[in-house]
């Protein structure tokens, strides 16, 4: 008499219930936000965005895109703690 395989199956469904509550909570903007960063060239911008539409497509729209890297020097003058 062979014994059914109980164990195996009811962790497959443990596991699939806990995936299932993981992704929404992702999806839920007040529990979630997605942080993207990148730096400012057009390789590391592509790849930004092709993960921004990645998670779009998985209903987890809650995202900011933070530019890493990019400096632009000032003139000194026009700083108000600058010594003149």
């Amino acid at each position: 008499m062979a014994l059914p395989a109980l164990g195996p199956t009811s962790a497959l469904k443990s596991g699939k219930e806990r995936y299932h509550t993981v992704v929404n909570r992702l999806r839920d903007a007040s529990l979630t936000s997605f942080n993207i960063v990148s730096k400012a060239d057009k390789a590391s911008l592509k790849e930004a965005s092709r993960t921004s539409n990645e998670l779009k497509e998985l209903g987890m729209s809650n995202q900011q895109l933070f530019i890493n890297g990019v400096f632009k020097a000032i003139d000194k003058k026009r700083l108000a703690c600058s010594k003149n």
